[in-house]
Order: structure tokens, then sequence, then C-alpha cells
């Protein structure tokens, strides 16, 4: 499939393109609010006790569960005409798609979300010529830079952590 081009009939597009706006508004505004309830990122207080270390405290964000595909179909289907099985076939479909993108050295960009990309793990050698990817590239990763709003006085506001609270766990 790298390469190719993937035709959708115009039933696919507007699903898709439905699911990506409202799956946008949705994580833009679900940190917002939450049927009254305040929703915050919650974090533990941790010191840096490495050695050599200024042995300062610093705030660590924690993770209560993970949300899986499942069930982001299920809220989803809630809030739009679509169901439970389009979303999980857009969603799958979208990771199939940004997979062949990515591994075919593109950037991956869902307007109003971020932007993907492919990253190398490498160690230097001496020279051009001595370099060799199969000893001195060590591993790859997928980068995401969530999209960002420019404020006043240059301060880039991302998409995720804009109006975002937090509570000690």
């Amino acid at each position: 499939m790298n390469g190719m081009l993937m035709e959708w009939d115009a039933r696919t597009f507007d699903k898709l393109y439905s699911l990506f706006l409202f799956f946008n508004n949705y994580l833009i505004n679900h940190l917002k609010h939450k049927k009254g309830k305040i929703m915050a990122v919650k974090y533990v207080v941790k010191q840096d006790n490495r050695r050599g270390s200024s042995k300062l405290w610093y705030a660590r964000a924690i993770h209560t569960q993970t949300i899986g595909l499942d069930k982001m179909a299920e809220r989803i289907q809630r809030q739009c005409s679509m169901t439970k099985g389009d979303v999980l076939a857009v969603l799958t479909e979208l990771v199939t798609v940004m997979k062949d993108e990515l591994q075919n050295s593109n950037k991956v960009k869902l307007d109003g979300f971020g932007t993907f990309g492919i990253g190398l793990k490498t160690v230097g050698a001496a020279t051009e010529e001595d370099f060799n990817p199969n000893e001195y590239i060590r591993a790859f990763r997928v980068n995401f830079l969530a999209e960002g709003k420019k404020q006043h006085g240059g301060k880039i506001t991302r998409t995720f952590c804009d109006n975002l609270k937090v509570v000690k766990a």
C-alpha cells in the first residue's frame, strides 16, 4: 500500500470528516466540563534522587486509567450520529493509513489535533561514510506535537493544554 492513494466513497469521507470534527471539539472541551465536575490532571511531587542532582522536588502527572479505542468509540457514538461500529471502523482505518504514511517518510497532520512523524534514536559515527544505519540507528519513535495557537506575546498554547487545571493526587 506504500505510495498508493486510498479511495473512499463520499459517505465514508463524510463520516471520517464528521468524526474528526467531533473528536477535535470533544477533546478540546472535555477537560473543561464534565457534567459540572471540574476536570483536572492529577500530579504527585517527587524528589530528583539521581546521583549528582540538586535533590529538588518536581511535579509528575499521573494517569488513573488508559482509555482504549473501544471505549472512545462508545463515548463518541453517544454524541454524534455515527454508530459505535462506524466510529471503530473509521478509527481503525485511520491507524492503518497513518502507519502507511509515517512509514513512507511523511508527517501526518490532523487539523485541530496535532502532527505525527517518525523520529530516530541514533549514535554518532566518526564520518558520514562510516555511518551504517543498521549499526548506528538504535530505535524508532513516533513524535507527536499537539496543534497550538499563538497567543499575544508569542506564547503558544497547545490544543490539549489550554485552560488545563491540576490537582494534587
